[in-house]
């Protein structure tokens, strides 16, 4: 509408109508992810040429785009290390090979060497790391056709208990129907529920990689976002477990003079008495000789056979607290 307010010589309309509309604010919507049981029960229903794709997928944390458009040499047998530089996208009407979604996309992340093993890399360098039946290269819509649909046909079936996607005059090649439903059948209905589409193997390596520990810059490296903020907006709740875990760690460096005070003002009493601004202590023969005022002005002595021991005595007994014992 700008752009056509200022055309020149001659507007094609007298005043831009959107000029004054504020867009509304787009918050980032938590996305669903799987659980292992979950993973597992989809990976069943897939036919078994697209496992290692789902799998692939997951340990990659690799948008569709950019797992299509891997090649055979860009996968390292030994290391488990994924070169991630290009990726299909649309341009002109039509799929082309160009760069990742961001700049941060080109990056190398690392799968597991299992899933390594599931891979044929015993090719040319150039060919495609994934191919269709047809033998053609994978993108996002040929997995969705070809792999992602009919596999949410059978979660729904499975799911409603129609065994109709289960025969072999349905071209099924996975396990029997009977199998799945006393195996998976609770966990379909649950699965049916969820918001899944091709990218859910991506959000469920991002998620996993979260709930075990892994610090939040590292996945958002690995996941190839634009940024950290993007990771913690998506995806930050999901590491609250790692956090708590974070905290009760942390709490070991905190001072040892923190493991027997009774409360923060005898913590406040017993570091002033280490830097010499609260009683005295003076090394005397049988320990140490603490020496402070109580609260009616009268000064005590006292001899402990450790420093900390006369430290504590004075952070109870300093002016503020009557004595009961004075020496």
């Amino acid at each position: 509408m700008g752009a056509a307010a200022r055309r020149r010589p001659t507007p094609l309309i007298a005043w831009n109508p959107c000029a004054e509309t504020k867009l509304p604010k787009r918050i980032a919507r938590e996305v669903d992810h799987l659980s292992e049981d979950e993973f597992e029960l989809v990976d069943e229903l897939l036919a078994p040429r697209w496992r290692a794709w789902w799998e692939f997928g997951v340990m990659s944390m690799a948008r569709p785009g950019e797992q299509g458009a891997l090649t055979v040499g860009d996968i390292n047998r030994h290391t488990g290390a994924v070169s991630i530089t290009k990726a299909w996208k649309w341009a002109n009407g039509r799929l082309e090979l160009g760069d990742p979604k961001s700049a941060r996309g080109i990056r190398t992340t690392f799968v597991p060497l299992e899933t390594v093993a599931r891979l044929d890399l015993d090719r040319d360098a150039s060919e495609q790391l994934f191919l269709s039946h047809t033998g053609r290269p994978v993108t996002s819509i040929r997995f969705w056709d070809e792999g992602w649909a009919p596999m949410m046909l059978r979660l729904r079936a499975l799911a409603a208990g129609d065994p109709a996607p289960f025969t072999g005059r349905s071209g099924w090649e996975g396990l029997r129907y009977g199998v799945l439903r006393d195996r998976y059948g609770h966990l379909a209905k649950r699965l049916v529920g969820k918001k899944l589409t091709p990218y859910t193997s991506r959000h469920t390596g991002i998620s996993w990689r979260l709930q075990d520990g892994e610090p939040i810059w590292v996945v958002s490296r690995d996941a190839g976002h634009s940024s950290i903020a993007i990771t913690d907006a998506r995806y930050g709740h999901i590491s609250a477990a790692a956090s708590a875990a974070s905290a009760a760690a942390i709490a070991g460096r905190l001072p040892r003079l923190r493991a027997h005070v009774i409360d923060l003002e005898q913590a406040r009493r017993r570091r002033l008495v280490r830097l010499g601004q609260l009683g005295e202590i003076e090394r005397v023969p049988g320990g140490f000789e603490a020496i402070w005022m109580d609260a009616r002005g009268l000064v005590h002595s006292r001899v402990f056979g450790t420093y900390d021991k006369a430290v504590d005595h004075i952070a109870h007994h300093e002016a503020g607290e009557l004595v009961a014992d004075a020496a």
